[in-house]
């Protein structure tokens, strides 16, 4: 003991030292019995973590406890290490087991731990199959199989990915209820729950087509079906489906999706739009209707007036046919009078014939005389008309008989006769490709020897010859090559004859010929056809068929 003193207060104490004892500490030791397998832990981890037995006091004093349950003995022992160890091996197979274990004895970090795993959803497939396989033997044994709330919840909140992989329609239609019932229920593609339901309504009409044998059953499965559109929301489904909702059979109006007064606000909505509408639409109507009718009332003042003028005409038509017939009828009075009056004169020259018959032989000669000048008279008279027929339509032949009668045919002659270009003066009409420097009338200018018909270089060239009132016949042609800087000379080309520009009758055709070399060189072509250089044409046609010798 030691003496101290408090100079503040001027009192003294004494400071005692307390003895320490020999004491066993206690057993922390703990051995779990689980089917048989000795399991040690720590007594202080062990109640520290499962909560769960804290309330039982006479379990902390004993040595040894016996906690077999229906859980496997492995899935057990990973438990009960992993309070110490703070990790756990998972698989498959004990997932879902140490989750029922972890919330049943409150072993709340593990819990949690594993809530937060399943959220990832590692084995979704595994747990919707696992509890369709216990529903399946649990329905065999009569068994009523009784799913945890944890696995509801995991299954509602990821139930379009449930929907998804199309195991939810093998479920019951009362655990299917309790999964959309559970406050976890995440949905976030409405269609697709909305196809899910229609799809289970369309399988339960088929499974109960016939109600006889199971009309309590029917009836049971029928309600539980038409409670499942009340987890559906009008908002979030579009039209079409709200009427294919409202005309399925299995669908009951006790059952409303959510938000239903907000699609009867809608539909009022929609209702005063369509009456909007439709009174547009009948003021429309009225206003087509009255056109309709003005145009019907002008129509009909059309048809009358048209109806008068036709009866106009008509009355116009029957008064002219009627003074037509007046005509004709007179007309006739007047043939038959004549008709009568030649009778008769056809008596009177019988009569004169047998009188003048004795003067036949004295006028026999008188009468040949008269006839021959008459003849005479009549021949002249023919003459004079082929004269005149000759002069309006002039034929004429001109003979190729060799290479300096070049240039002297059908156009020289015409040329000749009406003394100047048979283009300038309409007799002969061109038409084809034009020339670069001058008109078409070149063409026919033989006493021009420096100008030269240059055409506009395209493709099938051609130079058309239309000869108007007259038709010739074709049996030889000249081409005389121009005169240029750069000589581009003929090489393919085709002579065509025709009278309607429709069909065209080849006469004589050259493919790469190498005839012309030189400037203004002049040649004759024959036109080897017999048949086709006798034909008369209207139209003579030169067209290139093939590149000139510049290319």
């Amino acid at each position: 003991m030691d003496k101290r003193a408090d100079w503040k207060n001027n009192s003294s104490f004494d400071l005692l030292k307390i003895d320490d004892l020999t004491e066993e500490e206690p057993e922390n030791r703990l051995i779990i019995v689980y089917h048989g397998e000795r399991i040690e832990t720590e007594k202080n981890i062990f109640f520290f973590k499962c909560r769960f037995f804290r309330k039982q006091k006479h379990l902390f004093e004993q040595k040894e406890n016996d906690l077999s349950d229906k859980y496997s003995t492995e899935t057990f022992r990973s438990f009960i290490f992993s309070m110490k160890s703070r990790e756990i091996e998972l698989r498959e197979s004990n997932v879902f087991e140490l989750l029922e274990l972890s919330s049943r004895y409150e072993y709340h970090e593990l819990f949690l731990s594993l809530q937060k795993y399943l959220s990832t959803c590692p084995f979704f497939t595994h747990l919707l199959n696992e509890i369709i396989s216990n529903e399946k033997e649990n329905n065999a044994l009569n068994e009523n199989y009784c799913m945890t709330d944890e696995i509801y919840s995991i299954i509602s909140k990821h139930f379009d990915q449930s929907i998804k992989s199309g195991l939810l329609l093998k479920f019951k239609y009362s655990t299917i209820y309790r999964f959309l019932k559970s406050p976890s229920l995440v949905v976030k593609d409405h269609h697709l729950l909305f196809e899910f339901i229609l799809t289970i309504f369309d399988e339960f009409q088929k499974t109960y087509k016939d109600r006889k044998e199971n009309e309590r059953k029917f009836h049971k499965q029928k309600l539980i079906l038409q409670s499942f559109t009340s987890f559906l929301d009008y908002n979030e489904i579009n039209e079409e489906e709200v009427e294919r909702l409202i005309q399925h059979l299995v669908f009951c109006d006790s059952y409303q999706p959510k938000h239903s007064s907000t699609l009867i606000s809608r539909l009022i909505i929609q209702q005063h739009s369509n009456e909007t509408l439709i009174s547009q639409f009948e003021k429309k109507v009225e206003q087509q209707s009255s056109i309709i009718n003005s145009i019907n009332n002008l129509i009909k003042k059309q048809l009358s007036d048209q109806k008068k003028e036709i009866e106009a005409l008509k009355s116009e038509f029957a008064q002219q046919l009627k003074e037509q017939c007046k005509y004709l009828n007179t007309k006739i009075l007047y043939l038959k009078k004549s008709y009568d009056d030649i009778k008769q004169n056809e008596l009177i020259i019988r009569s004169n014939d047998y009188i003048n018959k004795h003067f036949e032989k004295r006028h026999e000669k008188n009468s040949k005389h008269i006839k021959n000048e008459y003849n005479d008279k009549l021949y002249q008279e023919i003459s004079l008309i082929k004269s005149i027929i000759k002069d309006r339509i002039p034929t004429f032949n001109a003979q190729y008989v060799n290479s300096e009668r070049s240039f002297q045919g059908s156009i020289y002659e015409l040329t000749r006769r009406v003394k100047k270009n048979v283009y300038e003066a309409g007799i002969v009409d061109i038409t084809g490709n034009p020339s670069i420097n001058k008109s078409f009338s070149i063409l026919f200018d033989y006493n021009d020897k420096e100008i030269s018909y240059f055409p506009e270089d395209k493709v099938n060239s051609y130079l058309c010859f239309d000869f108007k009132d007259h038709q010739i016949t074709l049996s030889h042609y000249s081409i005389k090559s121009g005169k240029s800087f750069s000589p581009d000379f003929l090489r393919s080309w085709i002579i065509e004859g025709s009278n309607d520009k429709q069909q065209w009758d080849k006469l004589d055709s050259h493919n790469y010929n190498q005839t012309f070399c030189y400037e203004r060189q002049v040649e004759t072509f024959e036109i080897e056809k017999i048949s086709q250089s006798q034909n008369k044409y209207r139209f003579i046609q030169l067209k290139m068929t093939g590149p000139s010798s510049r290319g």
